[in-house]
């Protein structure tokens, strides 16, 4: 076990150092596709916008995990969490493995990764890299090249939703009148009750992406006024979807599909590519743009630049315990359908951790079951068990509502997903299988299990 948690050692750089890039990543925490590139009516982003013509697009881009710190851990390292036993949210390896940033950092590049609040997050489930540049305020002086420069951004977080008013304005001061939100022009989606307080948390979220955008700009102005953007490629992307009952946690789109945008020099402008695209391609991919040979270990791609490599007929996403719940799934897309395999299907939708349960959107769906209001689509979040299989057809069903597993004529389709989900498990090591007291007994693991189960409709 202790094995699936190492790599190889860094690889070396393959071009002079004089000629390699800067690449900054900007990260919105629980950034969803709730951008008006990607089609959202309600959010205002004109600098993702410019930054989408001036750049390359990703349609169709997922995290391999709903959750944050397991997300991380496959985006810095290029492994999947269930590999090298990071799928758990708040646990900690004994042995932190590899990453992309000792990669960045043995090859001669600068690693600005601030340690300022709601910009430095790492939250890996294991150690951060001990790089002694690492601690530098990029945003205040100017690192030295080439750079690998980090901003994670909070404005998004499912915190952000639960702040009272006064708190609200304050991180959106930035946006004008017309960038505010009426929240009965919003759009309700149909897996959530239409009453005010699910209008009025969407609402603010779409003023939060604004924000976000306002924040992406302030970086963009940054790179300009230094005369870096010429030398400089950005990426901005989300680490799973938002923070609503059917997003985050959950394995539907709502909790894996992220935003993916890429500019700078070499990028291909105004392009919107519709393959498909996993957060684990993004440390190959910066490792290709500063000259660095991909490693072997890594499971993602090139995507970008003179090596980029071929699409993968399918992505495979992952959800063990969150906080103090356990329930384990296993999904795999192509680019049309999503199946999901329930591993506990007795666990329920709702089965959610205390802090997920405190949303406004939460609420709203537990007041909504306790009184009977909710409608048939609505109502499947709290039965009690899951069904053991799912499968949607991201195209006619974007919300991902009607569940075709059961219907015959899905058969086909449902023998090939099955079918990628085997070869999947069989090509990669998965540690959710096994009990965290034993990857702790093993020495994987630091940490115990927290896990519970928590009873649908119960608190």
């Amino acid at each position: 076990m202790l094995a699936a948690a190492q790599a190889p050692p860094p690889a070396a750089a393959s071009s002079p150092i004089s000629q390699r890039l800067n690449i900054v990543w900007i990260v919105g925490d629980d950034l969803g596709t709730q951008l008006a590139s990607y089609g959202e009516r309600q959010a205002v982003t004109p600098t993702l916008d410019r930054l989408a013509s001036g750049g390359t697009r990703f349609a169709h881009t997922y995290a391999v995990s709903p959750t944050c710190s397991p997300s991380r851990s496959a985006l810095i390292t290029g492994r999947y969490a269930t590999e090298i036993g990071t799928h758990n949210h708040r646990s900690r390896l004994a042995v932190s493995p590899l990453t992309m940033l000792d990669q960045l950092a043995a090859a001669g590049y600068h690693i600005a990764w601030p340690q300022l609040p709601d910009s430095a997050k790492t939250d890996f489930n294991f150690d951060s890299p001990k790089l002694t540049q690492s601690g530098s305020d990029w945003l205040r002086d100017a690192p030295p090249e080439p750079f690998f420069a980090y901003l994670n951004d909070m404005v998004v977080h499912e915190g952000k939703l639960s702040v009272g008013e006064v708190e609200h304005q304050r991180l959106t001061a930035a946006l004008a009148a017309s960038e505010r939100q009426d929240p009965d022009r919003v759009e309700v989606p149909p897996q959530y009750p239409d009453v005010p307080a699910v209008r009025r948390s969407l609402a603010r979220y779409a003023e939060l992406v604004t924000a976000f955008d306002r924040n992406v700009q302030k970086v963009m102005d940054i790179l300009r006024d230094r005369g870096l953007l010429e030398r400089t490629v950005v990426m901005v992307f989300g680490d799973n979807g938002p923070g609503f009952p059917r997003g985050k946690r959950l394995l539907y789109d709502e909790g894996v599909r992220v935003p993916l945008i890429i500019a700078g020099p070499g990028i291909n402008p105004g392009v919107v590519r519709q393959d498909l695209v996993s957060l684990l391609d993004l440390a190959p991919t910066t490792l290709a743009l500063a000259g660095i040979q991909r490693p072997a270990h890594m499971a993602g791609r090139t995507i970008v630049g003179p090596h980029r490599q071929p699409a993968p007929p399918y992505l495979v996403a992952s959800r063990d315990r969150v906080d103090e719940v356990t329930d384990r799934m296993r999904s795999v897309r192509d680019g049309r359908y999503v199946y999901i395999r329930n591993l506990m299907p007795q666990v329920g939708l709702s089965s959610l951790p205390d802090y997920a349960r405190k949303s406004p959107v939460m609420q709203a769906m537990l007041e909504g079951h306790e009184r009977g209001t909710l409608d048939s689509v609505q109502r499947i979040f709290f039965n009690p068990r899951k069904p053991d299989e799912e499968l949607y057809d991201t195209t006619s069903d974007p919300h991902q509502i009607r569940n075709l597993a059961a219907q015959p004529q899905a058969g086909p389709v449902l023998v090939r997903m099955r079918a990628q989900l085997a070869e999947w498990t069989r090509l990669h090591v998965d540690l959710g299988a096994e009990p965290e007291a034993e990857l702790t007994r093993q020495g994987l693991l630091v940490t115990p299990s927290r896990s519970t189960v928590v009873p649908v409709g119960s608190r």
